[in-house]
């Protein structure tokens, strides 16, 4: 699958991967805007209320450190509560 034109102002997929599990489908993109800014998008799609809904995020390339060591704090403190 060939991507698509960007057009003027837009920004363009880099990555992209998505994740389906039980009603909700994840999806997790990197893309680069017109201005060379590149960061990571995460969007949650579901149905709420009989309608589909999109939530996201964003996180600038510049900020993935910091914003990946805070997920995976939480991911343990998660996987010790279980115990």
């Amino acid at each position: 699958m060939s991507p698509e034109p960007q057009k003027a102002g837009e920004s363009k997929s880099l990555h992209r991967e998505a994740l389906q599990l039980g009603n909700r489908e994840y999806t997790f993109e990197f893309r680069e805007s017109a201005r060379g800014n590149r960061f990571l998008s995460v969007y949650d799609k579901h149905e709420r209320n009989g309608k589909e809904t999109r939530d996201s995020i964003l996180i600038f390339e510049d900020q993935l450190g910091k914003f990946l060591e805070a997920f995976n704090r939480a991911i343990e403190a998660a996987r010790k509560s279980k115990k």
